[in-house]
């Protein structure tokens, strides 16, 4: 009984020193549905609590590479469904050949929750919607 306690113990100890971090999961959800950049936040987050947050410039410059061909470039316009694929294709690129490089497919990690930056995401895309309906009604008037 006293060999099993021991074990117990070495079990909650080691679970408690993996990291916290967004799941692979996680950060390919928030790609697809609000963009790369969201997904870049959350990889530079874990990246950041594994110590490794000097690797994150190469999503950084990926990421907003990304976001210049496909949303910021104005000579460039791309129909909704092609962003929605290019936006899966990110995902996939993020959380598998680059999670893999600099992250490694082993690593044991707790999974973070995600409720508060959904919370916040889905605040900030309602104030969007929210000042853009504003914007229009009074543009209306003119």
């Amino acid at each position: 009984m006293q060999n099993r306690n021991i074990l117990d113990h070495l079990d909650w100890e080691e679970q408690q020193q993996r990291p916290e971090l967004y799941s692979k999961k996680i950060i390919m959800t928030f790609t697809l549905f609000f963009s790369v950049l969201v997904g870049m936040i959350f990889y530079l987050y874990n990246l950041w609590k594994l110590g490794k947050w000097q690797a994150g410039i190469w999503v950084v410059l990926g990421a907003v590479a990304y976001h210049y061909l496909t949303v910021g470039n104005p000579y460039f316009v791309v129909p909704f469904f092609v962003k929605a694929l290019l936006n899966f294709v990110a995902s996939l690129i993020i959380a598998l050949p680059v999670w893999n490089w600099q992250i490694g497919k082993d690593l044991n990690y707790k999974i973070k929750s995600p409720v508060v930056p959904l919370f916040l995401a889905i605040l900030f895309v309602a104030f969007l919607l929210y000042s853009k309906g504003l914007t229009n009604t009074l543009l209306s008037g003119f």
